[in-house]
């Protein structure tokens, strides 16, 4: 009986260790675009690669810095890469112009959190005051594709401003240094921003493009669409994971910030904290309580169509529900 027991025992150890290999196997390996440095915005994903919420969804999932959403729209319809977040006017734009194979598969940021910010005392304290200035830019700035419209509405003629592109990390410190005299960012980098320019003793301002009438949808959620075709599993776990790991740090803000922060030690803990409850607050509120978490309502879906379409002086008339697919977000 013992003998019997034991061979039972060390069957099933076997059955296990054989199974061992095929789980490692169902795992499948996907890496997220980025629009940006991973900054404290990501910190909901990165606490949530920690905790497991895409492995659950069978996706070992890595995440690679952006440079900016143009440059992730394109790297996503090349099928360089296959999924990341990037601001959605920039890939509706692509989609219009080169017929970029992407979609927005889930809806992220309800509120614009594009804005310039300036060095408090230079003299700008509205959009009209850029008139004649420097302003620093990235290649495929989404805050570039509304520019148009906004400078139209406020009497900004955008060719009294100089454009100088450079890459997204130098902005900050040439804004400071006073190299440039304003540069496109997101809300979200604002307190680390303010923590930079506090130690060469300069203040900065931000000129919301929110208050000038912007009101759009922003960073989205994206897919290459024969990626999206051919694994729509993968796209819905990735979806799932998303969700999960944004409710997970709505509830543990500080732990998410603390996770992000050993995974990108770069990253001072109170900016990531900062920047994750703005993102939070972006993404988790009445639009999407309304809407749906990640869908898009189609009244603002409309409003981000006809500013982009202005601004980039596209086909008002495109339907802009051809440049999304939410049919997977849980």
């Amino acid at each position: 009986m013992r003998l019997l027991t034991t061979f039972r025992l060390l069957a099933t150890a076997g059955s296990i260790a054989a199974l061992a290999p095929l789980a490692a196997a169902a795992q499948e390996k996907l890496t997220w675009q980025m629009a940006w440095l991973p900054t404290g915005e990501y910190a909901a994903y990165t606490a949530g690669i920690e905790k497991g919420f895409f492995l659950e969804q069978g996706i070992e999932l890595t995440m690679t810095r952006g440079f900016g959403s143009g440059d992730t729209v394109a790297k996503i319809a090349s099928g360089a890469s296959v999924i990341g977040d990037a601001d959605l006017g920039a890939m509706m734009t692509a989609a219009v112009r080169t017929d970029a194979p992407v979609k927005a598969v889930m809806a992220g940021y309800t509120v614009a959190p594009n804005a310039f910010f300036v060095i408090n005392g230079s003299g700008i304290e509205t959009i009209g005051d850029l008139a004649g200035k420097v302003v620093g830019t990235t290649p495929g700035n989404s805050s570039m594709t509304y520019l148009p419209s906004i400078a139209e509405a406020n009497g900004l003629d955008l060719s009294s401003i100089t454009f100088v592109t450079m890459d997204g990390g130098a902005m900050g410190p040439m804004l400071i240094n006073g190299r440039i005299d304003a540069a496109p960012f997101y809300t979200t980098h604002h307190f680390t921003m303010s923590k930079q320019a506090a130690q060469m003793g300069k203040t900065i301002d931000i000129l919301p493009f929110a208050d000038y009438g912007l009101s759009i949808y922003s960073s989205s959620f994206l897919a290459n669409e024969t990626f999206l075709e051919e694994k729509p599993e993968l796209v819905k776990g990735w979806l799932a994971g998303i969700q999960k790991s944004l409710l997970w740090a709505k509830d543990n803000p500080e732990e998410a910030a603390r996770i992000h922060v050993a995974k990108y030690p770069e990253v001072d803990y109170e900016d990531a904290l900062a920047n994750l409850e703005t993102v939070l607050g972006f993404m988790l509120n009445e639009s999407s309580e309304a809407a749906g978490l990640g869908q898009f309502a189609p009244e603002q879906l409309a409003s981000t169509w006809a500013f982009v379409a202005q601004s980039q002086e596209l086909d008002p008339a495109i339907d802009p529900a051809v440049f999304v697919d939410t049919s997977l977000v849980p």
